[in-house]
């Protein structure tokens, strides 16, 4: 999302668009290093598709020293 390339184009195309904060979805090819302005995030037809793949994202991987566990919170329905 570097620039705003999840959510511009998101709200372009009349889709939802989320960019997660750093380390919170891994990028294990972030071309600025370590940096946190680059992040990858979800895009879908509604929020509650869009939620679903962020779910399904996030999480630590020993390949992006940012990334970082994530603790599974239940919405009460």
């Amino acid at each position: 999302d570097t620039g705003g390339s999840l959510r511009i184009p998101a709200a372009l195309g009349g889709v939802v668009g989320l960019r997660p904060s750093p380390g919170l979805v891994a990028n294990d090819a972030r071309p600025l290093g370590w940096s946190v302005i680059s992040v990858l995030g979800p895009m879908g037809r509604t929020v509650a598709d869009t939620a679903l793949l962020m779910a399904a994202s996030v999480g630590p991987d020993a390949r992006d020293p940012l990334s970082y566990p994530v603790e599974a919170q239940n919405s009460g329905r």
